[in-house]
């Protein structure tokens, strides 16, 4: 449970954390502390913002959809991959997958854009 402060406002030791960083002499050891810290207190308040928001029915009804996506992409079901989770590996990937995903690269470095499917002798386009 979090204490007040004087002002009413939670003492979760946050104070005392950014002090400790503000405190840190040394750009790496400093960059290093931060991402620790957005990694775990930054993300978590930031899930807590989030899910505070989507949850208020008072809250406009943009705002909730926003914070539901991020939501649902922080939990990645918004993947690429066909399982629902992340893209695949390289590792974890067919013969077949790598084959299709070196040709993906290598049109995203030249611009080109991906090959036509093939059209259905039934579909002649707008044009007939």
């Amino acid at each position: 449970m979090t204490k007040a402060n004087d002002e009413g406002e939670a003492d979760d030791g946050l104070d005392a954390e950014l002090e400790e960083l503000a405190a840190i002499d040394d750009e790496v050891e400093f960059r290093e502390a931060l991402g620790r810290s957005l990694r775990t207190r930054g993300a978590f308040e930031g899930y807590r913002a989030a899910l505070s928001v989507a949850r208020d029915k008072r809250a406009p009804a943009p705002a909730r959809a926003t914070a539901s996506v991020a939501l649902l992409r922080a939990a990645n079901l918004f993947a690429k991959s066909d399982d629902g989770g992340a893209p695949k590996q390289p590792y974890e990937m067919s013969l077949d997958e790598l084959d299709r995903e070196i040709e993906r690269l290598r049109r995203a470095r030249t611009g080109e854009a991906a090959p036509a499917k093939p059209r259905s002798k039934r579909d002649r386009g707008v044009f007939g």
